[in-house]
């Protein structure tokens, strides 16, 4: 008998902690909460799937699942970009990408959506812009979208030396197409140095 108490206690026990543990890992069709910490979480929805970036898989290594560039360094266009990429369990969004005219000039504030560039990376537009690498909704076949003139905003909240926060939101058109898809619901919280 005291076999059988000890041995329910024991299972009580343990199915009680994993459900704690179980709790503590993030469910993947949450986005991460609106901070401003530099916790380094990037989030969005694309037609209500929530998209969040995880090891990304480049062509020969495991790439970080996040990016944040410099064009223009040292001249009155610096701009940044911060790009997001999901390599494991990828639903109807690979990368996203969020480009910020004149980031360090500007800092905080809303940056106005324009056409998106395709192109070589090394020659960025003078303009802000969003762009993704997603399943046609209609079609299924994974195109590239971009964002055009007033099609959304990149509303950056916290702007210093360790790091930037923003919120984001815009529409997306096929790129050489006419197809339009919206991402919504995006946040971003990250550290520089940490990365």
């Amino acid at each position: 008998m005291k076999n059988f108490i000890l041995l329910s206690i024991l299972a009580i026990f343990s199915a009680s902690c994993g459900r704690n543990a179980l709790n503590d890992i993030p469910e993947e069709n949450t986005l991460p909460p609106i901070t401003q910490t530099g916790a380094n979480t990037f989030g969005c929805k694309l037609n209500g799937v929530v998209f969040l970036p995880n090891a990304a898989i480049g062509s020969t290594v495991v790439e970080k699942p996040m990016y944040f560039y410099g064009y223009y360094i040292g001249t009155p266009n610096h701009s940044n970009k911060l790009s997001a990429k999901r390599g494991k369990d990828v639903k109807n969004l690979f990368t996203v990408e969020l480009y910020m005219y004149k980031f360090s000039i500007i800092g905080n504030g809303e940056y106005t959506l324009n056409d998106a560039y395709f192109y070589n990376d090394n020659n960025q537009p003078f303009n802000s812009y969003m762009k993704c690498y997603a399943k046609s909704p209609s079609t299924g076949e994974w195109k590239n979208y971009g964002s055009f003139i007033n099609s959304g905003k990149i509303v950056v909240t916290r702007f210093d030396n360790n790091g930037c926060s923003g919120i984001f939101d815009g529409k997306l058109k096929e790129e050489n197409g006419n197809e339009i898809i919206e991402i919504t619901d995006g946040r971003f919280d990250i550290n520089y140095s940490t990365l």
